[in-house]
């Protein structure tokens, strides 16, 4: 069977920062589809099926994104009807250790047994309880590192860090006191004022942001092989 390879620049841009890079990893299906291929070359379809039943134009704007920072190449092999097939560069398997980081997190501070598979009992079955789906919520990373820099912060300074208008992020940080990764604490009642902190759990997400500073440290501007 022969194929042929069609391949973007896959460069990581010198500019693209930690936080950018935490919150490409923060939208669905991102770490599901490395984690899938840490196992070698996948078809569209089965990667689909890996996710959890990703629909296909999310699936491939996702792939599309991580063809551009390096992740992962795609090959268009030549049969009939046509199919497409990806698979992780080099710089994609560094990523290793950002898994790696996310199962010992889990193993630790997630009540049920660990389940990379998203297919077991249907999407979102269990999803609060899944470590990848957990952590694939809009901004929990990027949240987690504020707080890991300041310490605690409110409303308004997270809002900044993150980017989102208070009300949206408010959502955000009810899920993530509810999932048990921050605390929050009464400030001032009048007006009623907020600060958020750490949790074990929380602060434990150290390690994975950890990890992906040394993936974007080792990779940025660097050649794929």
């Amino acid at each position: 069977m022969s194929s042929s390879s069609e391949k973007k620049n896959s460069n990581v841009d010198e500019s693209v920062s930690l936080g950018e890079v935490l919150d490409f990893f923060s939208e669905r299906w991102v770490l599901l589809a490395i984690n899938s291929l840490m196992g070698g070359s996948r078809h569209f379809n089965e990667l689909g099926r890996d996710c959890g039943g990703a629909s296909g134009k999310v699936l491939i704007q996702k792939l599309g994104k991580m063809e551009q920072l390096g992740i992962v190449e795609r090959t268009v092999l030549s049969v009939t009807p046509p199919s497409t097939s990806y698979a992780l560069t080099s710089k994609g398997f560094l990523l290793r250790p950002v898994i790696g980081a996310i199962d010992g997190w889990a193993r630790r501070y997630l009540p049920a047994p660990l389940d990379w598979d998203s297919n077991q009992g249907g999407e979102g079955a269990h999803e609060g309880k899944q470590p990848i789906q957990l952590l694939q919520q809009k901004w929990v990373l990027r949240i987690v590192l504020a707080l890991l820099e300041s310490g605690s912060a409110g409303y308004n300074e997270l809002s900044r860090f993150v980017g989102v208008n208070v009300t949206t992020l408010g959502h955000r940080l009810r899920e993530m006191e509810a999932g048990g990764l921050i605390d929050r604490t009464v400030v001032t009642s009048k007006p009623l004022r907020y600060s958020y902190t750490l949790t074990a759990a929380g602060a434990a997400l150290q390690t994975v942001i950890e990890a992906t500073g040394q993936w974007v440290s080792q990779v940025g501007g660097g050649p794929t092989d």
